[in-house]
């Protein structure tokens, strides 16, 4: 850099930073000398009491810096590459670097490498901002106090030590997605919560404006356990008796390929009540672990889901414990999507094919489209015309699971750790179960108690099946005994 580059480079500086320098240089002290012998490996070069540079002569040609500041009586010190070959140069930017550290030190951070970026640490430092100004007699009315109770409940414990430089796209994705508090408004507000903590952010030069991400467009403002129906059983016993036909009816083998897996995929669903997508997609053998109960003297698996919603955010899995029926939907979903001959047991899974994806075909290398299948356009509307409700999702085998279990006696507390929901959630659920597995106190007398009521559907069946045993299909009055017919007397 020549003369009339640093001077302009000067002229630029915010005025405190350049009156510095300047007072600096007319202080009338001679600039240190730098150590340039031939046998001396470093050079080294002070410019005050609390910068100094240095270079590894033989390693590189850009100068380092190293700068130590007091933290309220604490000594802390941060050392970088200029990047800059020529020594002035070197000394402009080491200065500016050294502006920006006093700042963030006024204003309550520290200079370590990484502790400032922690997602919670700059977080609360919005947190204390907005208290402070609901704590203002003059401010009669906020939203800071929704604010300050998404950030400490929701926000903050999801993103946690995260570094805020690495909150992304998909990252903002995954909050959402799993966020408790869904409604638009709730939505909205929590969007503009986090977008004061990148604000915060920027303002205090830890990140720059290009690091903010973008917020997803379009996001989820109902929880889908509220808008779906269980399956009666009629309807799942339908579901399951004709799914081979469906099998069968495909085109294509690929198409068979992934209807002969969602078969024992549906099966897991039902039997765990897991939530259908992401959680059952991120699961892979080496998730699955062995333990022995002690009481029965049996073995049972457990099941740690990495992906999805979980009710307590600062668990980054949730554990689910399985039955017999989800370990053999597993080994039997392996079986297709791997292209085993044989069915492999699940502790030779979990050993031999530990990093593989339970749920993912291996043949065609990719996760098939579980909810597509069980779809109008595909399976239910293969059956539609059998069903009683057509109003069915996936999401209806994790309403089935939770009423079932209401059904059996199982806790609210249970129920709701297993499931990952709050315990309001599936009281919600518990009011509609309790229609579908008990009647009502009001009409308990009067209920109808015979096997079947077959209208005139029933009767026109009653009527072929009596003609293809060649049975009369009346009996005339004159058939009938005298004891008959006293009986039929008043």
């Amino acid at each position: 850099m020549n003369k009339e580059a640093l001077i302009l480079r000067i002229l630029n500086m915010p005025a405190l930073q350049a009156n510095a320098l300047l007072s600096h240089l007319d202080s009338g002290e001679d600039m240190p000398t730098i150590e340039n012998k031939e046998n001396v490996r470093t050079e080294r070069f002070k410019v005050d009491g609390t910068l100094s540079l240095y270079r590894q002569k033989y390693k590189t040609r850009f100068w380092s810096a190293r700068i130590v500041l007091d933290n309220k009586g604490v000594k802390e010190e941060k050392r970088f590459s200029t990047g800059k070959e020529s020594v002035e140069e070197a000394v402009v930017s080491a200065i500016e670097e050294r502006f920006k550290l006093i700042g963030k030190l006024e204003a309550g951070y520290s200079i370590k490498a990484g502790t400032n970026l922690f997602f919670k640490t700059i977080a609360l430092k919005v947190v204390d901002e907005m208290k402070t100004a609901m704590a203002d007699p003059a401010v009669t009315k906020t939203t800071y106090k929704s604010y300050v109770s998404l950030l400490e409940n929701h926000i903050i414990p999801f993103f946690s030590d995260c570094n805020i430089k690495n909150v992304d796209y998909p990252m903002l994705v995954e909050y959402f997605d799993q966020t408790t508090v869904r409604s638009k408004s709730q939505i909205t507000m929590q969007k503009t919560s986090i977008s004061k903590v990148f604000e915060y952010a920027v303002k205090k030069r830890l990140i720059d404006q290009l690091s903010v991400p973008k917020f997803p467009k379009v996001v989820v403002t109902s929880d889908p356990d509220y808008r779906v129906e269980p399956f009666s059983e009629h309807d799942l016993n339908v579901l399951k008796e004709n799914y081979p036909a469906f099998i069968q009816n495909s085109r294509k083998e690929q198409t068979r390929h992934y209807r002969n897996a969602f078969q024992h995929y549906f099966a897991f669903l039902l039997s765990t009540g897991v939530r259908p997508g992401e959680e059952p997609k991120g699961i892979r053998f080496k998730d699955i672990s062995k333990h022995y109960d002690a009481e029965s003297g049996h073995h049972y698996y457990v099941i740690k889901l990495h992906k999805g919603k979980t009710q307590k955010s600062t668990i980054k899995y949730r554990q689910v414990a399985i039955d017999a029926t989800a370990v053999k939907a597993i080994e039997s979903a392996a079986m297709v999507l791997n292209g085993f001959i044989v069915e492999e047991r699940i502790d030779h899974l979990i050993k031999h094919y530990a990093d593989r994806f339970v749920f993912k075909s291996y043949r065609y290398n990719a996760f098939p489209s579980y909810e597509k299948i069980f779809s109008k356009e595909q399976y239910l509307g293969y059956v539609a015309d059998k069903l009683h409700h057509t109003n069915y999702k996936s999401y209806s085998c994790r309403h089935t699971y939770i009423n079932n279990q209401l059904a059996a006696g199982i806790s609210h507390n249970d129920i709701a750790e297993h499931c990952g929901n709050s315990v309001q959630v599936i009281e919600t659920h518990y009011k509609k179960a309790k229609l579908l597995n008990k009647a009502p106190s009001h009409i308990v007398g009067n209920i109808v108690d015979y096997e079947e009521a077959p209208g005139m559907q029933g009767l026109f069946e009653m009527i072929r099946a009596k003609h293809a045993r060649g049975e009369k299909l009346f009996e005339s009055k004159s058939n009938k005994s005298d004891e008959d017919e006293d009986d039929l007397s008043v």
